[in-house]
């Protein structure tokens, strides 16, 4: 027979080399589960969270719209006297939710969260306090350092992004020359 003039260490070996494959192919088929069970969850989680994003927007959506309502209410039986401190805060309460608005709708366009839209909101909220605590210098001096440091934040931010565009932009240069 064909199979006669083989030895028995070459059987061995061809048996060996086929049990390999077949741990192999196992070994394959389960990375290939694993992958598709982590894309599963991961989809899910995903979907998990837009849907609470939308809820969470169609609140602040809400929110807007009662803050936007209160301030017309203060406007519309004509005063001589308007508290000035008090339209300002609801100015103020008006921006934060609409930054907050505008953060959640950049989010679901890019799938991200850039830092700019929290200092906005961040900014925005110390004025709003600010406005609030008008009479003590020293913490009025606090919170205005704290703008200071979070524009600084917002400019070198700003800078930094800058130069990586410009960075892009020369590979894709060099890129392009070769």
């Amino acid at each position: 027979m064909k199979y006669e003039s083989f030895s028995q260490k070459s059987i061995d070996a061809i048996i060996f080399k086929n049990s390999l494959k077949h741990q192999y192919t196992n070994f394959t088929i389960v990375k290939k589960k694993e992958v598709n069970m982590k894309l599963k969850i991961k989809t899910m989680l995903e979907n998990a969270l837009s849907g609470i994003l939308v809820i969470l927007g169609t609140v602040m959506v809400l929110a807007l719209s009662l803050q936007l309502l209160d301030i017309v209410r203060m406007f519309i039986p004509i005063k001589d006297h308007l508290d000035f401190i008090v339209v300002v805060q609801k100015v103020l309460s008006f921006f934060v939710f609409f930054e907050l608005v505008m953060m959640i709708i950049g989010y679901i366009k890019d799938n991200s969260i850039t830092v700019r839209y929290l200092i906005y909101i961040c900014i925005t909220a110390i004025l709003r306090q600010i406005m609030t605590i008008h009479n003590d210098a020293i913490d009025i001096i606090i919170l205005s350092g704290a703008i200071f440091i979070l524009v600084a934040g917002l400019v070198i931010l700003e800078v930094v992004y800058k130069k990586r565009e410009e960075n892009v932009m020369i590979e894709k240069k060099h890129e392009k020359e070769k």
